[in-house]
């Protein structure tokens, strides 16, 4: 019984770490991760107001409703 415990182990093991195996061995660092800045548009309360209030005149939403 020992033995076939043993066996089996070593099996799952092994297809363990061959299922995490990656396609590429690269580290991904900050450095090589270009980041872009995207320019946000400056925030409007008076705008954003005036959209919450459209919203809102549409009625109550009924729950678990599309």
């Amino acid at each position: 019984m020992n033995k076939y415990f043993n066996s089996f182990i070593l099996i799952l093991f092994t297809l363990l770490f061959w299922a995490c195996k990656t396609e590429n061995n690269e580290v991904v660092t900050p450095e090589k991760e270009a980041l872009e800045l995207v320019a946000a548009p400056k925030f409007e309360k008076d705008s954003a107001f005036a959209y919450v209030e459209k919203q809102v005149s549409f009625g109550p939403r009924v729950p678990n409703s599309l």
